[in-house]
């Protein structure tokens, strides 16, 4: 089983998380934070992961982009081991929310991310999860991580939760990419699309509300706007907490308002914002997003 060394001293998000990919998949077993050795770049059993300025992931397993140039695409560690783990980039992308950002902060600093996200340093550290800091000042302390049910030699078995948080978060990770690239192309085959007075709403009745009704559904949304043109004002998906239907406004579509719908006979919850409301089981749901239409220019 390969092992991965990776950088010592502060630990960032990108290689953590590429570790956590790494050993979730199977793909070691072992994370030493130290300085590679130029026979640690020569080995291809072992991983070099952000450092050592080279990247050949078929013939060495090193992975860094430190030694890519100024203008390069962002990219981190999370980037270079994904072809690696089978995963396409952009897929990941438009699946992980946090990897675009993740790339952009680490090849590109701070003041470049904030500018390219429209805000500012100060806002961007503000909204890092505490959560998150904690567990990187966690891995930071440590200089090797090991999978508990091995016998390793100078190995601190104290060690062993934080292994088996990494394995967790990589391994939820890998799932929830997998699981919405079925559901999309289940929505592909089985999601229909239904106008109501000239607005257009996402039908996703086929998925049962016991298997997360939701997943996936805003990326469909946005394939279907790509290749038609057209604006999904909302969706329609069983409840997930009910018997009945959740209807749901896509990105505050001035057209709609579920408001509108709060003490109708067959209404079960209607938010006062307007983006959701929730249905009796049986109820027609065509009268209910008719009645949400408002009779506005758009």
């Amino acid at each position: 089983m390969k092992k991965i060394i990776t950088h010592p001293g502060q630990a960032h998000r990108d290689e953590f998380m590429a570790c956590s990919l790494l050993i979730a998949a199977g793909k070691c077993d072992r994370i030493e934070r130290r300085d590679a050795t130029e026979e640690d770049l020569n080995d291809p059993e072992v991983i070099v992961l952000d450092q050592g300025g080279r990247h050949e992931p078929d013939t060495r397993m090193n992975f860094d982009h430190h030694q890519l140039p100024r203008d390069a695409a962002p990219t981190c560690s999370i980037t270079l081991i994904l072809p690696y783990l089978g995963i396409g980039p952009w897929q990941a992308r438009q699946i992980w929310g946090w990897l675009e950002f993740s790339e952009l902060l680490d090849s590109k600093g701070p003041f470049a991310t904030a500018e390219k996200l429209g805000s500012n340093p100060d806002a961007l550290f503000a909204g890092v999860s505490p959560i998150e800091t904690t567990v990187l000042r966690w891995f930071a302390e440590e200089t090797m991580i090991c999978d508990p049910s091995k016998t390793i030699v100078g190995w601190d078995s104290d060690c062993a939760p934080l292994y088996a948080l990494m394995h967790r978060i990589g391994k939820e990770k890998l799932d929830y990419l997998s699981d919405v690239v079925e559901r999309l192309d289940y929505l592909r085959e089985n999601a229909k699309v239904v106008e109501v007075q000239s607005l257009l709403f996402l039908d996703a009745r086929c998925v049962e509300r016991t298997n997360q009704p939701a997943l996936g559904l805003e990326m469909y949304a946005e394939e279907i706007e790509d290749i038609s043109g057209s604006v999904i004002a909302g969706t329609i998906t069983q409840d997930d907490r009910g018997d009945g239907l959740s209807l749901f406004r896509r990105k505050d579509h001035p057209g709609v308002d579920f408001s509108r719908l709060e003490g109708r006979e067959g209404v079960v919850f209607a938010h006062k914002g307007g983006f959701i409301a929730k249905l009796e089981a049986g109820v027609d749901m065509m009268p209910m997003l008719e009645g949400a239409i408002e009779k506005v220019s758009i």
